[in-house]
């Protein structure tokens, strides 16, 4: 099943050196919603736009303008390989890596 955007911004997350933001397994009709929290870190951010530097701000400007082909890799991961080990407050996480991204890659 594919992941669904809900319009919540991402926002950096100090530990993980990540975007950390809410996308919810489809079909978003069904009640009660199933979120899922999506990371990339800052590193796989800067393969999307190498000529710019890495740090918070950057990071969260970088997701902003490609979150839509960030969000369709995060349900790759997803489709493709679950969800991660750890769990974020009771809530599965997936991770999208370089290798998602590159299966978006037109």
């Amino acid at each position: 099943m594919p992941l669904a955007r809900i319009k919540k911004d991402g926002e950096f997350d100090y530990r993980r050196q990540a975007i950390g933001f809410w996308m919810v397994i489809e079909p978003i009709e069904v009640r009660p919603f199933r979120p899922v929290r999506v990371y990339i870190t800052s590193e796989t951010l800067a393969k999307i736009d190498p000529s710019q530097p890495t740090n918070p701000t950057v990071s969260l400007e970088i997701f902003r303008n490609h979150r839509s082909f960030i969000e369709a890799a995060a349900s790759t991961a997803f489709d493709t390989n679950g969800v991660d080990e750890d769990d974020f407050g009771g809530k599965p996480i997936v991770t999208v890596r370089l290798e998602h991204l590159q299966s978006n890659w037109n």
